[in-house]
């Protein structure tokens, strides 16, 4: 089973009204809030940097690293083409307007369509990971970079902890 943790997947992407989201708080330990109520914490390296970015709509990217196993994700400032790297603390709060959750689930496994009508195509290989998954579960929806992988976007379920790859239609 796929499972990200906070050591490895934990630098998660999201998406809001589509890949994008405004920090609405920041504490003295680098960690913020966004705008769908979830938390993240700032790499203690980057956060002066961040701090300019306030009123910024971010950009998300989920990148595979060839130094170290896992996913790694960076909030993107988009005019500029910086980035900051992120640690999920805690999922989007429930029913917030920029959280996301899972509407519908076709029976073979094939999609899935969030509350927001995206409506992605799953990752043949990643199928059997997504049976676990029910209607209402929130999901942490981004771009994804990789030489090695046939989709675009990487879709996290916060309560089964299993990521999957799709593609957006």
């Amino acid at each position: 089973m796929k499972k990200w943790t906070l050591g490895m997947l934990g630098t998660l992407p999201l998406l809001a009204g589509f890949n994008e989201h405004y920090w609405m708080d920041l504490d003295d330990k680098g960690v913020v809030k966004l705008d769908d109520g979830s938390k993240w914490s700032i790499v203690s390296d980057h956060l002066d940097k961040f701090k300019e970015w306030k009123g910024i709509p971010l950009r998300f990217e989920a990148k595979e690293s060839w130094l170290a196993p896992g996913v790694f994700c960076y909030f993107i400032h988009p005019d500029a083409k910086e980035k900051v790297q992120v640690l999920l603390i805690s999922a989007p709060v429930a029913y917030e307007p920029f959280a996301h959750w899972l509407v519908l689930l076709e029976a073979d496994n094939k999609y899935l369509r969030l509350d927001n009508a995206a409506t992605f195509s799953l990752y043949e290989n990643d199928r059997e990971y997504f049976s676990q998954w029910q209607v209402e579960d929130f999901v942490i929806t981004g771009d994804y970079k990789s030489l090695l992988s046939p989709c675009r976007h990487i879709l996290f379920n916060y309560r089964t902890k299993e990521f999957i790859f799709g593609e957006l239609h």
